[in-house]
Order: C-alpha cells, then structure tokens, then sequence
C-alpha cells in the first residue's frame, strides 16, 4: 500500500497530461491533470520496487525498471519521457548536476585505457548494430534539415556541408577532425574541398568501418564519453584565454530533437534484430537513450552549438554569412 501510494503521489505532480498507472496486484489509478481527459498512454508496473531506491533517485529508479521488465507502457515511450521532460522541475529528485570541474578532474584522474574502454563500451557494440538505425552515412551526431521533410541522409549531408562551408575550406589546407566517428565529415571533406584531413577515434569499431567506406572511394587514412555537455559559457569563456577569436556561433537544438527522432523511428522498425543481436534490456536501454535525446533537445535547455573560431584576429572570412548558404 505505502509503495503504491508513493508512486502515486510522485506521478500526481505531472502537470498537463492524462495517463493511467496500473499496479501489481491490479489495482489502477487516473492521473489526470491536464485539460484532455483522454488518456495518452499507460504504465504498467510488473511488480513491486524497492522503496528506498526509489525515494532517493525516482527519476533514475524508473528508467532502469523499465529497462528491466519491471514497468511496461501501453503507448510510445517517445510520449512518456516528453511528458516527463515537460515537467522536469516537479520530478527533480535533487540529484546534483554534474559539473565542468568534476568532469575535468575526472579526465585528468583517469588513465588513457579508462577513457578508451569508456567510449568502447559505448561505440564497439558492432557496426551492424548502428547501420540498423544510421542512415547511409553513418554519422552519429546532428543533422541539419532545411524542411521536416527532409531524409535522415539527406539532412546529415547538409549538416556535413554547412559545416564545411563555414570552415571556408581552401585546396591544400590541413582540417584535424577529433572524435571523426566513421568518418563521413573528413572523407566529404577530402573529396569536395581537396584538404589534406586527420581524423582520430579512440573507437576500433569505428575505424574498421572509416577504413572500409576509405578504401571504397579510394581516398588518404587516419583515424577518432563521458557524457558531459559543457555549457555555452563554459567554451566562450576559455576562448579568450588561449588567443582564440569567437567568429560564429549557430543553436542548431531543434536539428539535434529532428535527428534522434529519425533514429528512434529507424530503431522502432529494427527492434527485434537488436533484439535478436543482445537482448530485451540491451533495446529498452537504447529505447530510453533515443527517446530521451529528443525530449531533452526538445522540451529542456539541453543545446548544440556550432562555434567557428581562429587562432588569433582572421580577416580573410566574408564579411556576411552568404558564403555559407551559397
């Protein structure tokens, strides 16, 4: 009784939606603080949870229960977690935020073989597994998309290019692609703007593949989590102090809510292979992951910058952004 009067309680402070929770042993409950007495969707919970764990981290707690068969949904996870993002400051479970200082410290701490087994747990569970739900180019990062409309591949290529065009490349120029991924943005670059191009990875998986699309269209070779976003202040303000000269800056937030969300529908489609290659909570977790990116980027301050900076005072860049765009 006390378990169930707890979730309750927590749930009742959504705002602006209607959902029903069903219990373990049957029992039901209507949330309904919104207008629309519809009900958008359903969460089932399997069986008890610990009442502890989920007085301290409900948020967290939640999420692993769902990853672990312990709660299911009726309706899109995609609709329970924006639900959620848009009230993220009534479901604050005072969790501190995980600070500039504490991130760097942590990478000064750890070793080179820490920080590589970090990303490799999160980018060497086989290139198969992201080509279920990448598109052609393989490139795991924002999209740029001039209309709703627009293929995932398509806006991926207009990402690559609208970056590229920003650099002003010149033919002979050098371009240092740190964390290239599989390495669209530094073959794109080799190809259409004739730069010499260094890419770096810590991920094998990841040059396996940049290798492979290499030799394919016959192009020169070198190869790129802690999960840690810094802040649009925290990267303008050490500019300054290495002689660097802030030139562009575009909030690219919406692309990045539009990506994941053409990830999620291409992982949907795939679900029982990744099913089939790991297991059932190895897909809720990247269920979670996906679902939780476009409701972030989305609903939260959560954003994507672009900076475009030199070393030192440039004045050989247009004087407008029509370079850009031409």
């Amino acid at each position: 009784m006390l378990q169930k009067k707890l979730i309750e309680k927590f749930l009742n402070r959504v705002e602006g939606s209607t959902f029903k929770v069903i219990f373990w042993d049957g029992d039901s409950v209507l949330i309904s603080n919104g207008e629309d007495e519809e009900v958008e969707f359903e969460i089932i919970f399997r069986q008890k949870l610990d009442l502890n764990e989920l007085k301290d981290s409900p948020q967290l707690k939640l999420g692993e229960a769902y990853m672990e068969g312990k709660i299911d949904l009726k309706g899109r996870l995609r609709d329970v977690l924006q639900t959620g993002a848009k009230n993220i400051d009534n479901l604050s479970d005072g969790a501190s935020d995980y600070s500039y200082e504490e991130f760097m410290e942590k990478q000064q701490i750890l070793s080179r073989e820490e920080q590589e087994a970090g990303v490799r747990d999160h980018y060497d569970l086989g290139n198969d597994f992201f080509e279920l739900w990448h598109d052609d180019t393989r490139t795991y990062s924002c999209a740029y998309f001039q209309s709703r409309d627009d293929s995932l591949k398509d806006a991926q290529l207009q990402k690559t290019d609208h970056i590229l065009k920003k650099l002003n490349l010149a033919p002979g120029e050098r371009l240092l692609d740190i964390g290239c991924g599989w390495g669209e943005l530094a073959m794109r670059a080799a190809e259409k703007y004739d730069v010499e191009v260094l890419g770096i990875t810590l991920s094998p998986e990841q040059v396996a593949g940049a290798e492979e699309e290499i030799a394919r269209r016959a192009l020169e070779k070198y190869i790129f989590s802690w999960g840690y976003i810094p802040s649009y202040r925290e990267v303008v303000w050490q500019l300054p102090e290495h002689s660097f000269w802030l030139l562009d800056v575009e909030n690219i937030r919406r692309h990045y809510s539009l990506t994941a969300e053409r990830w999620a529908d291409n992982f949907d489609e795939n679900r029982d292979r990744v099913v089939e290659k790991f297991d059932e909570e190895f897909a809720r977790m990247w269920e979670l992951f996906l679902a939780g990116v476009v409701a972030t980027f989305r609903y939260l301050g959560t954003s994507v910058h672009q900076f475009l900076f030199s070393k030192g005072i440039n004045n050989d860049l247009p004087l407008t952004r029509d370079y850009i765009y031409e």
